[in-house]
């Protein structure tokens, strides 16, 4: 965000983030309604789910073990193991790990970023209409649809 800072002084605002983000680490991140249901039938209908986050390694444990979803996941990857989005690296590590075509994958994702990382991997994908940015501008990074209820429309998808 500031490149014309020094590196000293941009590594002082990401450790200040940090600790921010850690102090309010208590404020729960809730699913929208049918989410955690709609994971789980997924995986029942043999599913292969994996997570490609912006969140660092201790926030994604600390939120999967709070929703109880760990078990569904059968990899997952932070912005602290990769390339940040929308660099491709995470989705082709995931896809590489658990021996997926980019044909047969799909990633949901609520911001642009998520789309574009996607298109960079060569993976279709699903924007999701409630998140970080609107239809416009997700329709922007060419996704497949975009939806306003993942868990009503998905079915249509996959």
């Amino acid at each position: 965000m500031f490149p014309t800072l020094l590196l000293e002084d941009q590594e002082a605002l990401v450790e200040a983030y940090r600790d921010q983000y850690h102090r309010m680490h208590d404020i729960e991140t809730p699913f929208y309604d049918g989410i955690a249901e709609l994971l789980i039938n997924l995986k029942e209908q043999g599913y292969t789910l994996a997570v490609a986050t912006g969140k660092g390694r201790n926030g994604l444990n600390r939120m999967m073990k709070k929703t109880n979803t760990e078990h569904l996941f059968s990899m997952t990857i932070c912005a602290d193991e990769s390339n940040s989005k929308p660099d491709s690296l995470m989705i082709q590590s995931l896809l590489k790990a658990l021996n997926i075509k980019s044909s047969d994958a799909l990633m949901v994702g609520d911001s642009s970023y998520d789309l574009d990382m996607a298109v960079n991997a060569g993976v279709d994908s699903l924007g999701v209409s409630y998140g970080v940015h609107g239809r416009n501008v997700l329709l922007l990074s060419k996704p497949i649809a975009v939806v306003d209820c993942l868990v009503t429309q998905l079915p249509d998808y996959i």
